[in-house]
Formats: C-alpha cells, structure tokens, sequence
C-alpha cells in the first residue's frame, strides 16, 4: 500500500477524461475515456488509491497545509514556531485568533479536501457502475467501503475546522460548485452514515494482505465514528444513546483482537532509519489508521499533489543547535511541558527540551522546545539522533490519525459520562499501565500511580478531569488538542485562561477568545467570492 498509494492519478482530475466523437475532434494520444476505463478490477483500485494521495497534501501552490498548525498550534500546547514572526503570518493570527478570511492556509487545506472528496465521489459512483463481469463483487464492495471512509474523513477535516460545509455527495459539475452550505448537523449525519455503510463493507485489518496494509479497515471505520459522534455531542439529541453508541464501537474493537498496545510508548514513534536497525513500528499493533509516506528522493517543492513525502519531519525539526537542519514549527509550549507528572516519559517523546534559551528561528517567546513526535528524532546512546532525509519533502514517516490508545479514551470517556466509572477507570488505566511500563524506573510507586492518582477521586467530575489530562499527555504534539477543547465546549474558557496566565510572554499578543465565533474558523474569502450562495461563519 505505501508504494501503491504514492500513484498520483491525473485520469481522476476534473477535465482529464473526454468523451468527445467529433471526427474532426482528435483525442490526445494515452488519454483515458471515461467510457471504457472502468472495465476491471485493476481500474477500480487505481480511482480508489488515487483518493487516499490528497490525505498527504501538506502544501498547495502558495503555503503549507499541515493540520497540527490548527490542532497543536492554536491551542495551549504549540507555539507555531518558524523562522520569524512573520513565517506563516497567517497561522500566527490563527494561534492569537486574529485570523482573517483571506487566510492563505485556509483556502489551501479547504482545496486539498474537496480534492479528496471529489476523487472518491468519482470512484463511488463508477465503481458502482461496474457489474460481475468487470469486477469481483467482495472486492467493489470493499473498494465503495473504502471510499465512503475517505469521504467522511475529509468531510470532517472540514467540519471541524468550518461547520456547515457544502456537502460532497456527488462529483461535482460546475453548477453544483455554486452550491449553499449545508447545516454543521447535516454534515454530521450524512459523515456518520457514510461511516456505518463503511463499517458493514470492510474487512478487519488482518484480512488485508500484507501488501495492502494501510488501507481503511473495519476498525479504523469505527473509531473514526466514535470520533465523529464525541466531537457532535454538545449537539447530540440524545447523548445517553450516542455515549453507549461509543462505549459499543469500542468494545467491538476491542473484542476483534485485532489491536494492543505497544509495550513501550516509544516504540510507535520510531522508523527504520540507518545506520540503527529494526526501528519499525509503521502500521502495527497500535496503529488503527494512518497516512502512509515514504522516503523518495526526487527534489520537489511543487504545489498541490506535488509532494508525496511527509513535509512534518523537516518542518518540525530545530533550525539551530543540535541537530538541527530543521524549520522549527510546532514548538511545545511550557504550559504542556508542565501538565505531565514526574517521571512520565511521555513528556521526553513529545518535546525535545534542548538547546534551552535558543532564539535563532524562533518566535520571540522561544523556550528552547522543539517538537520530537514528527521530527523522527530519538535518543541513540547519549547522542539525540535525527536520520537524515532524501529531501526536504520526503520525509518517510507516517502521520498517526487514530491509535488504539486513542479508542481506549474514548471508551473511558463516553463511560465517565453515563458514570460507568469503574469501566471509565478501567480503560483509563491501561493506557497509564502502559505509560507507566515505560518509565524509566516502573517499580517506583510514585511515578504514574493508577488511578485515582495525585488529588483526584474516584467521583465522575475528577475522572472527567483525569481523563482530559490523559489525553492531553497521550496525543501530545499528535494535533489533537484544539479539537478537544472544542468539543468539550471548554476552548474559550482555557485559552483565555492561558491568555492571562502568560500575559507577559506568548499571551500578550493574543486577542480574548470569543465563545460562538472563535470555535470555527472563517470560509476562505476567495471560496465566498467565487461562490455568491456561501454564507459566512459567525464575527468574522
């Protein structure tokens, strides 16, 4: 699948296809007819790998796209980090919520997801066209699951960062780009039922041939849906039956057999790199679903689709000190440095504390930290070591989307909130076993206890608290952060808090969060322009 994926298809762009018969019409030579393409199995594979390649687009033709810019970024765990104040300006008034509606971030990760929401409508409805004499029925079936979990995951991308968005349901004809937006409820339901008909349509992942791995599973389907549901459910009409719904998705994961954990936290992060061998945990036991990337060495700083390696290895390593060679986006902040409890090495495999005081490149706010997750670094002895890349664009990392840590979470927390606590402790607990296995000194009582640990009980309000905590220290630099803050209706409460609490360092240049404005983020002046039906969010 990591070769496989990287085919960048130009027979699913817009335009490529023609289908005209004019005899005095010649149609270019090697140019695909959309009337007699989809005539086997291997044509349908190939529309579907080619929906997956906007999931890797980090840059179009004028910035950088990178969801952790929103997810760490605007939240209390990131500083964005680069090589000077004005480096990514927009996202700069993005993290101090000034943002603007002609951000150039926005249009580009707004482009890149109907991108990948055109490319699967296309394979959706030609797929379906194919009948038993081009195409095994258990393998359409699996390629139309495959391409409705796509679906939904762009259009959530979207949703959370906009809210209502036009609803991709069909390939779109130039008429239906002048298309309204549809309601942020519409939205959620229609990505549910393209994540339910997933469920029912894909295998679990150790039916997949080695070869394919990577791809959509059953697992990954579900616990894109319990996402789904936790990020809606301030506005769910019925959260006793969405939180069960949840509880029901995990414990089906869980019960498939076909995750764990890995023993050591660490072990995820690391990637076969030379000269130190057997680094590889890429699409293991842990992973639910991931986007793949490669190393490739061709030099490319092209636009949109143009970069098929991962940009976050170089964006997020140093631009000074040891090791250097880096952008320096992303950097932790000291808040998310203080949230982890002594000895928890979670804290080590986030952020890299050296070069403590090291201003070259940085925001003015600079606190030494740098981004460890992304950047592939790892301690080699009593050296810190970060393999060099081909290149600047090909980074051979993958991107983590769900692990299993993240469904355990999710189950404790839908079970805090229908105060099944001993299930909600339950499930939190093997995610702090595990943190605690992989500590430097396990036996020691006072590093990571179990819950209910420092001042917390066992009450529903404190696992609540305790559970937050754990998934800020879990998914830390993983770009999950703002949207937590979010769902749980909480973002202008901490980052107004934050604001004030470091008024003399990074809070001094933010502006107060506005609760109903400051959750979404403005649709891109350029979309509104060339669309006269699209409605703007709410203050901006």
């Amino acid at each position: 699948m990591k070769t496989k994926i990287y085919i960048f298809i130009a027979l699913v762009t817009l335009g490529v296809f023609t289908g005209c018969n004019d005899f005095l019409t010649q149609s270019p030579l090697a140019t695909n007819q959309l009337s007699t393409y989809f005539k086997n199995d291997s044509a349908a594979i190939t529309v579907v790998n080619a929906a997956y390649v906007p999931l890797q687009w980090q840059l179009s033709s004028t910035t950088y796209s990178n969801e952790w810019f929103v997810g760490d970024v605007v939240s209390d765990d990131a500083l964005k980090g680069g090589a000077s104040i004005s480096d990514m300006q927009e996202v700069g008034l993005m993290e101090n919520f000034q943002t603007t509606p002609n951000s150039e971030f926005l249009e580009s990760f707004y482009v890149i997801n109907y991108q990948g929401i055109f490319r699967t409508n296309f394979a959706i409805e030609n797929i379906n066209s194919m009948d038993s004499t081009t195409i095994k029925a258990a393998l359409k079936t699996r390629l139309i699951g495959e391409s409705k979990f796509l679906r939904a995951l762009y259009h959530f991308k979207l949703m959370r960062l906009f809210g209502g968005i036009i609803k991709g349901d069909r390939t779109f004809t130039q008429t239906d780009a002048l298309m309204a937006r549809s309601t942020k409820a519409e939205i959620v339901s229609f990505i549910r039922q393209d994540l339910e008909d997933a469920i029912k349509s894909l295998p679990l992942k150790s039916e997949y041939a080695a070869t394919e791995i990577g791809r959509a599973t059953k697992g990954a389907a579900q616990a894109m849906l319990m996402r789904v549901i936790l990020f809606d459910i301030l506005n769910s009409q019925n959260q006793a039956a969405d939180y069960n719904h949840v509880i029901a998705l995990g414990d089906s994961i869980i019960g498939s057999t076909q995750y764990t954990l890995d023993s050591n936290y660490s072990d995820y992060f690391k990637v076969v790199v030379s000269p130190i061998p057997n680094f590889v945990t890429e699409n293991g036991p842990e992973s639910v679903f991931e986007i793949q990337y490669m190393a490739e060495a061709t030099s490319d700083y092209g636009g949109l689709g143009l970069t098929r390696g991962n940009f976050d290895q170089i964006m997020t390593r140093s631009r000074a000190g040891s090791p250097g060679y880096g952008w320096g986006f992303n950097r932790p902040t000291q808040d998310l440095y203080n949230e982890f409890e002594t000895g928890d090495n979670r804290r080590d495999e986030a952020i890299l504390p050296y070069d403590a005081g090291d201003v070259y490149g940085a925001e003015k706010f600079s606190n030494g930290y740098h981004s460890r997750k992304a950047a592939m670094g790892f301690w080699h002895g009593s050296s810190f070591y970060t393999p060099p890349l081909a290149h600047d664009t090909r980074g051979p990392g993958n991107t983590p989307v769900i692990r299993y840590s993240d469904v355990l979470l999710m189950v404790a927390e839908a079970a805090c909130e229908t105060n099944n606590l001993s299930e909600g402790i339950d499930k939190l607990n093997l995610v702090r076993q595990r943190a605690k296995n992989s500590s430097t000194n396990p036996s020691d009582p006072t590093i990571l206890p179990l819950f209910p640990y420092g001042t917390y009980s066992s009450s529903q309000t404190d696992l609540r608290t305790a559970i937050r905590h754990e998934r800020r220290v879990e998914f830390a630099m993983e770009g999950q952060r703002w949207f937590d803050l979010v769902r749980w209706g909480i973002a202008d409460q901490v980052m107004n808090a934050y604001r004030v609490k470091y008024s003399t360092a990074e809070g001094q240049d933010m502006s107060e969060f506005v609760k109903n404005k400051h959750e979404l983020f403005p649709i891109p002046e350029i979309e509104m322009n060339n669309n006269p039906k699209l409605t703007q969010n709410p203050g901006y």
